[in-house]
């Protein structure tokens, strides 16, 4: 996380917002997955601007913390 900060933060990182997975459904069945990072930026372009200049940093530093493969999803919010 503080990587992710200290490298996207400058490139228009706006929040970063994880989530913990506690279970799936029906109830008692194991969640699909153990974390979900929200990172949310202002623009997808800065988004994409972002990711392409830190990516191999951030994608290194994972292997850090897990063998876990990496699911990415870009979202837009709606309400």
């Amino acid at each position: 996380m503080e990587l992710a900060r200290r490298l996207l933060t400058p490139r228009g990182l706006v929040r970063i917002e994880i989530e913990r997975g506690i279970g799936g459904f029906p109830p008692g069945a194991t969640a699909p997955y153990h974390s979900v990072a929200h990172l949310v930026f202002r623009t997808t372009e800065e988004l994409t601007s972002a990711m392409e200049a830190a990516a191999a940093d951030l994608i290194a530093d994972v292997k850090n913390y897990t063998e876990v493969e990496t699911v990415l999803l870009i979202s837009e919010g709606v309400q």
